[in-house]
Parts: structure tokens; C-alpha cells; sequence
């Protein structure tokens, strides 16, 4: 009897048009966490998402920000009870919201009909999402999944990692719920060798609608380079990122 196959575990950054989160995190220096998104009835959704920063402020511009969202139709704070939900999680500002969205704007579907779990809630920083993901799909099988994906949802996805479960040994011993943003971006990299070699496959090259509200988008499809070009292509001042702001020099 041939023993069963560990399932893999696939990181993504993934960007992909209309969507309040990735929206959010362009306009705003603050991440969102995706916890929970249920179907509603017709074309709406219920998400449960916490957003997290540096400075209390910067919540609440993101707050008015997902409220102003032609994608979103209510956001209302979650208040937190219960043992310890009084102490700041380190080195954060953080809240909770239960947000009624349009369905269409999110891709979530688009992953969990072609056999995909998740394996950790979204993480939305920087205008993409970080996506950890659970399957029993073989290597083959992703990629033609992420294909599809792509082609479907106008999207753009980078595979930053695929590994067996069995070869993360570090996965399960963190907890996105409780780490810092320094220690949430270093807990996403992939595991040691895992596999990277794929991470140019999925990047949609076709023009995107523009829109008042986005940079201008720049020929080149790589995220991170693709962040580059509208930082120096917008008026506004460049948002750093949470790493970067605990690298710079107090005065």
C-alpha cells in the first residue's frame, strides 16, 4: 500500500483589480489581516478582518478609507472582551471590523473551488496580499490551478514558495494573531528549501482598468518593482513600509 502524499503548502503574493483591502493598503500604511469571509445573500459578503499599524491614527484613516470603498457597504468595529484583550499586541496598533462587501471584489473563491485551504489568515500590506495555502494538488496541478486563477480574475500571482508539510517544520509555531509586523513579514517567508524557482509564472501582463482612486500602473508586472514605478510616478509622498519604519533613526 503506497503511503498518501503530504499535501503542499504554497505562499502567494497576489494582487488583483476592485478590491477594498489591497485598495486600503495603497491609500493607507496600515495591514489587514483577513479572518473570515462568508457569503451573504446575493451578491454580498460578510468579512471579519483586523487591521494593524504603527499609530492608532493611522486605523483610523484606514477605517474611513474601507467606509468610503464603492466596494464596501457598512464597516463596524468589533470590540474586543475577554482575558487580556486590553494589552496592545507588540509593537502594534490594532482593531477589528466586521466589513459588508460586494463578493465580487474579493478572489477568495476563486481559490477554494480549485482545492486550495487556507492555511493562515490573508495578510494585506503594501497594495497585495500574502496568501499561505494548504492542497493535495500535485506541483502540476498548481500550477495550471494559479493559471486559471490568473486568467480569471485579472490577476497578478507571484509563487513566493511551495514546500511539503512535512518539510515546514517551522509553520505551526506561529501565531499570526500575536506577532509584531516585523515578525509577521519574516513568519511568511518560505521555508528552507522550499521551492521558489516558479515565482515569475503568474504574473498577468495584460493592461488593468485605471482608475481615480489608483497610482498609475506601470508596464512592468513584478509587485515589488511595479511599487517602485508608482512610487515614482505618484505626487503623493512615499508610505514606508512597517519594516522600514523600525529601521529608521529616532531622533
Amino acid at each position: 500500500m503506497s503511503a498518501e502524499p503530504e499535501p503542499l503548502r504554497v505562499s502567494l503574493e497576489v494582487w488583483h483589480p476592485d478590491c477594498w483591502t489591497i485598495e486600503t493598503t495603497e491609500a493607507v500604511d496600515v495591514g489587514i489581516l483577513g479572518r473570515v469571509v462568508a457569503r451573504d445573500v446575493g451578491s454580498r459578503s460578510t468579512a471579519f478582518v483586523t487591521l494593524y499599524a504603527d499609530r492608532r491614527r493611522e486605523l483610523d484613516d484606514a477605517i474611513e478609507t474601507i467606509r468610503s470603498s464603492p466596494h464596501v457597504h457598512d464597516a463596524t468595529r468589533v470590540p474586543r472582551t475577554g482575558p487580556g484583550s486590553d494589552h496592545a499586541r507588540p509593537g502594534n496598533a490594532t482593531t477589528d471590523l466586521l466589513i459588508d462587501h460586494e463578493a465580487s471584489s474579493q478572489i477568495s473563491g476563486a481559490f477554494l473551488s480549485r482545492d486550495f485551504v487556507h492555511a493562515r489568515p490573508v495578510d494585506t500590506r503594501d497594495g497585495s496580499e500574502q496568501w499561505v495555502l494548504l492542497t493535495k494538488q500535485t506541483r502540476d496541478g498548481v500550477t495550471e490551478s494559479l493559471d486559471e486563477i490568473t486568467d480569471a480574475q485579472d490577476a497578478d500571482i507571484t509563487v513566493t514558495g511551495i514546500s511539503r508539510t512535512a518539510d515546514d517544520t517551522n509553520a505551526a509555531r506561529f501565531s499570526l494573531t500575536s506577532l509584531s509586523a516585523r515578525q509577521r513579514r519574516s513568519s511568511n517567508s518560505p521555508a528552507p528549501g522550499a521551492t521558489t524557482s516558479g515565482r515569475n509564472r503568474f504574473r498577468r501582463a495584460t493592461s488593468r482598468p485605471n482608475s481615480t482612486s489608483r497610482r498609475p500602473r506601470c508596464t512592468n508586472t513584478s509587485t515589488r518593482r511595479r511599487r517602485s514605478c508608482w512610487e515614482r510616478s505618484s505626487p503623493r509622498p512615499r508610505l514606508l513600509t512597517l519594516v522600514e519604519r523600525t529601521r529608521r533613526p529616532r531622533s
